[in-house]
């Protein structure tokens, strides 16, 4: 196994490839992988506290190893150089598995092995990573997908789910669990559960859609059709259509859906309303509609989610009776 290292590294989840990979787990196992740091060259200073980080092995380890783990990439539109996508093409030639971490993925897509296929990375970096890769299936949401022999993770803390979930397909479930422990963490978060970010952005883009959509944001809780938002963008619907999917690359009524369980995000957190209120305010009517919609959007009750994310951290007694009843 190569664990790559570079100038820019991303310290966080540098370490924790080394905590799950690396000598400190193969004390506790027979079988385990023999994890090594390389580089193009020795030392790489780290991002930010300019850390530098000794790398034993060069690129030529990394084109032998069965298994190459990237950290977080130095900055997603940093070309790397073409001795190390030359590195990484004999790689994956001679059958290698990768595994990124966070913003990793956008190494792996200047070297040309996400063509095609299915990835994830940081939520914040979504849109830079379709305009970088458009032939990558982009799916921005989950913890993990696994593609053939790439692994791609979101943020920093689910990349330790994605190299658990390595750990499990090459060791099984009761080594993987073992090393969960000793991190002290859960061994069973999946590759498909939700990424938690924040609330869409109330930025509105300029041209005849802004209107529209500052609309829609202080009509919430009202009925709306697409046929409605058309009357008021004086646009037809298809028209409306076209604009929305050229703009944001979603349907007009989808878009509704995404506002309206931002707000309830919103309320969630910040406010003490019941469910039912909620469920009003954002235009879902009734909260079995809520709950089916925001269950959809992030795998979670909206109980749940308030008892994660609220300032208060409290659900009521009613929500929580609603919700086991559901």
């Amino acid at each position: 196994m190569a664990i790559l290292a570079y100038d820019d590294l991303c310290l966080f989840e540098f370490g924790l490839a080394l905590e799950v990979f690396g000598p400190l787990q193969a004390v506790h196992h027979k079988q385990w992988y023999l994890a090594g740091i390389v580089a193009e060259s020795s030392p790489v200073l780290t991002k930010y506290t300019r850390v530098p980080v000794m790398a034993p092995e060069g690129l030529e380890a990394l084109e032998m190893a069965d298994i190459v783990v990237v950290p977080g990439w130095r900055a997603p539109g940093a070309t790397p150089s073409a001795r190390l996508r030359k590195s990484m093409s004999r790689a994956a030639r001679s059958g290698a598995r990768f595994v990124s971490i966070c913003t990793g993925s956008f190494l792996l897509g200047h070297c040309n092995l996400l063509d095609g296929r299915k990835a994830t990375t940081h939520w914040r970096y979504a849109d830079e990573f379709r305009s970088l890769f458009p032939s990558t299936v982009l799916s921005p949401d989950v913890l993990f997908v696994e593609d053939g022999p790439v692994l791609t993770s979101a943020g920093s803390a689910a990349g330790l789910d994605a190299c658990l979930h390595v750990v499990g397909r090459d060791f099984g479930v009761s080594v993987r669990n073992q090393v969960a422990r000793t991190l002290v963490m859960s061994p069973q978060r999946s590759g498909g559960q939700k990424q938690f970010f924040p609330p869409a952005s109330k930025t509105l883009p300029e041209g005849p859609l802004a209107r529209v959509m500052a609309w829609v944001l202080d009509h919430l809780h009202e009925p709306l059709t697409g046929a409605r938002l058309a009357r008021v963008s004086n646009l037809s619907q298809r028209s409306l259509f076209r604009q929305f999917e050229r703009t944001l690359g979603i349907a007009p009524m989808a878009w509704v859906a995404q506002q309206r369980i931002g707000r309830a995000k919103e309320l969630l957190e910040a406010s003490s309303l019941g469910i039912d209120q909620i469920a009003d305010q954002c235009g879902f009517g009734q909260a079995n509609t809520l709950r089916r919609h925001f269950r959809q959007a992030t795998a979670l009750t909206p109980t749940e989610y308030r008892r994660r994310f609220a300032q208060h951290g409290q659900s009521s007694p009613e929500d929580d009776v609603r919700d086991m009843a559901r």
